[in-house]
């Protein structure tokens, strides 16, 4: 019988419980079954020799969501040039899938990708847009906080409300909830603080981004969206 590793595609091991599945020598990896851009499925492969620690640089074969990279074990290859194949290391989340966390207070575990992925990436405030490099801060329902990212990056998620294609300080939403957004692109809105008024443009509102409450601790986070 497969394990039940608990995403929603094929996954031949977890990268939640210490790459469990995997034959010693082999390590756990998110990829892309299907030969596309996204990682759907999880896959044991060969621990390379001298293997890359968190933050190195590293590469991955083939294409960016491959599965095959040069990190160690724990970790993967994230945000990985499509041309030049060439990223850095990301560690793996800690903990059981139903409660995985950080070890560094400055990071915040992202799951997503149907849990096949669940990587530590800086945390961030959504308004400030204080991430390094050109990054975006953007946020999945699926984890505990808002994380930085870099826009382009492939990154899908059922959950993932905000989209590294609106790029830096922008909000990905509903096609439906801002007027004038065309169905078949990414309809992108702006991030804003429901406690300040004049925020949004001409004819939308700011509206809290979970409007059950807030969102992870980020009560006043809202998005502009047209008026209901």
């Amino acid at each position: 019988m497969t394990p039940d590793w608990g995403g929603g595609f094929d996954a031949d091991c977890s990268v939640f419980e210490d790459e469990a599945g995997c034959p010693r020598g082999e390590v756990c990896r998110p990829w892309a079954h299907d030969g596309g851009p996204f990682w759907r499925a999880t896959k044991c492969v060969p621990l390379v020799d001298d293997p890359g620690t968190v933050g190195d640089r590293c590469e991955v074969e083939d294409i960016v969501a491959s599965g095959v990279d040069s990190c160690g074990p724990r970790s993967m290859c994230f945000e990985a040039d499509e041309d030049t194949l060439e990223g850095h290391c990301v560690a793996y989340c800690d903990g059981p899938r139903e409660n995985p966390f950080c070890q560094d207070p400055e990071l915040t575990c992202a799951v997503g990708e149907d849990e096949m992925l669940a990587v530590c990436l800086p945390t961030c405030d959504p308004l400030l847009q204080n991430c390094a490099d050109g990054r975006a801060c953007v946020a999945s329902l699926g984890t505990p906080n808002f994380f930085c990212l870099e826009p382009g990056t492939p990154y899908r998620d059922v959950d993932l409300l905000q989209l590294a294609a609106c790029g830096v300080g922008n909000v990905a939403v509903p096609f439906a909830l801002v007027a004038g957004c065309n169905e078949d692109a990414p309809c992108c809105t702006a991030f804003c603080d429901i406690t300040v008024a004049g925020q949004c443009a001409e004819g939308l509102e700011c509206s809290p981004f979970v409007p059950e409450g807030g969102f992870f601790g980020y009560e006043d986070i809202g998005v502009c969206l047209t008026p209901t």
